[in-house]
C-alpha cells in the first residue's frame, strides 16, 4: 500500500500552489492521480506486471520532482519490460517511498538514486539514497524505523509467504543507505 504520510505531504505542497502556480498544482495532481490508480489496481491482488510497479515509481518520482524540486537530485534508470510479474505488488515502490520520506534532511546534497535491469527470468533492483546525521530532526535513517540495523519494510516482506528474493542487500553508512535485491520474475 501507498504510505498516507507521503500523500498528505503531496497535499501539503499542493495547497499553497493552487493560487500560486495552478500548472504546478495540476501536475502534481495527475501524479497523485497515478499513483492512487496504482494503489487501487494492486488491492487484493498476490502480483502485479512489473511494467506498473515500474511505472508507479516513476510517478512517484516526478511527484517527489515537483513537491521538492531541486532540493533533491533523483537518478532514475529503468527498463523497457514485457509481460513480467512480480510478486508481491508494491514491493519495489516500498523502497522508493522509504528513500523519499528519509534523503532531505542533513548535510550535504540530498539524492535518491533508483536503478532496475532485467536479467533473463530476474530483475535486479538498486535504490540508495542520502540520509540525514544522527539527532537532526526527521533523518536519522532512510528506512521506515529509525534504527537502520532492521528495515522495516525488508523484515515485513521477508515474513510475506508470496515475497520471493533471489538475493537481498543493504547497505547502512553513515550518509548513504542502499537496498540491492535480485526478485525472480514469473
Amino acid at each position: 500500500m501507498l504510505n498516507g504520510a507521503l500523500l498528505i505531504d503531496s497535499l501539503r505542497a499542493l495547497h499553497p500552489l493552487v493560487a500560486s502556480d495552478p500548472k504546478r498544482a495540476q501536475e502534481i495532481i495527475v501524479e497523485m492521480m497515478a499513483l492512487m490508480h496504482y494503489a487501487a489496481r494492486m488491492t487484493g491482488e498476490q502480483r502485479i506486471l512489473l511494467y506498473y510497479e515500474l511505472d508507479s515509481i516513476c510517478h512517484l518520482a516526478q511527484l517527489m520532482k515537483l513537491n521538492y524540486g531541486g532540493k533533491v537530485r533523483i537518478s532514475l534508470q529503468l527498463p523497457e519490460v514485457g509481460d513480467h510479474w512480480i510478486q508481491p505488488p508494491a514491493m519495489l515502490l516500498a523502497y522508493v517511498e522509504s528513500a523519499f520520506r528519509h534523503c532531505i534532511e542533513g548535510e550535504g546534497e540530498s539524492f535518491v538514486e533508483i536503478k532496475a535491469t532485467v536479467e533473463g527470468d530476474e530483475l535486479r533492483f538498486l535504490c540508495r539514497n542520502s540520509k540525514g546525521r544522527e539527532g537532526q530532526a526527521g533523518a536519522v535513517s532512510a528506512v521506515p524505523i529509525r534504527t537502520g540495523k532492521s528495515p522495516a519494510c525488508i523484515d515485513k516482506q521477508r515474513k510475506q509467504p508470496t515475497t520471493r528474493f533471489s538475493t537481498l542487500r543493504t547497505e547502512d553508512s553513515p550518509d548513504v543507505y542502499s537496498v540491492e535485491l535480485t526478485i525472480p520474475l514469473e
